[in-house]
């Protein structure tokens, strides 16, 4: 059975330290193991963040209300990764989401202060924070300007489109539709059916999770028809 300090180690943010130096500076007792099961609360909008929170095992997710009252994903997270990271150093340090486990996860609090001498005593953890945070505000401002798209179609091609790796026009799609359904706020339904429409309007040919882009000027298009 994997110790509290092997556990760290595989949070890219921890990596760099063995177990040794990381037990030193991070001493068992003042941190604290908490467990979930799914559809648990983790943390609710509003509440303050005063630990990094270390997702060690699970699975679990950002929601939001939207005007209607339903609920939708903001962010999904895995183990092994942290929660909430940027707001732990915020004027306004409190969760902007309800936090909600979706299978059984283990959560280690490490209390804000002992960030802060880490901070303090390690140059390589100061990088590691920084793009561990600034990857974090990367990703609530593509999901921003997804939201910002008026229509699944839009939204649908804008998530293609950004999948796109050295020109290719292969891009493989990492998550499942009902994920994806997720991101764009809309039913999984919704988003098979306009999966099926730009298939058949020969804009891209869907192979699994494996979709070619074959008009690229047509798709960009799509983007900005008002």
């Amino acid at each position: 059975m994997e110790n509290i300090y092997q556990k760290l180690r595989k949070i890219s943010l921890f990596s760099f330290f063995d177990e040794q130096a990381l037990s030193e500076l991070l001493p068992e007792d003042r941190m604290y193991v908490r467990h979930y099961i799914s559809g648990n609360v983790i943390a609710f909008s509003d509440d303050p963040v005063e630990s990094l929170y270390c997702l060690t095992q699970g699975e679990c997710r950002g929601e939001m209300l939207d005007f209607s009252g339903r609920s939708f994903t903001v962010e999904a997270i895995y183990a092994p990764d942290t929660v909430a990271s940027a707001f732990l150093f915020a004027t306004e340090n409190r969760f902007p989401v309800n936090v909600v486990a979706v299978t059984s996860c283990e959560i280690v609090l490490i209390p804000r202060d002992f960030i802060f001498m880490l901070i303090a005593q390690n140059p390589e953890f100061i990088r590691m924070i920084i793009r561990d945070i600034t990857d974090r505000t990367v990703f609530l401002a593509k999901k921003i300007q997804m939201l910002s798209f008026r229509t699944i179609r839009q939204k649908l091609v804008r998530y293609l489109l950004s999948l796109r790796k050295n020109q290719s026009l292969n891009v493989h799609v990492p998550v499942t539709r009902e994920a994806m359904a997720d991101l764009f706020n809309v039913e999984r339904p919704s988003v098979s059916r306009v999966l099926s429409e730009l298939n058949r309007e020969g804009l891209i040919v869907v192979k699994g999770r494996t979709i070619e882009l074959k008009n690229l000027q047509k798709l960009n298009e799509i983007l900005i028809d008002v």
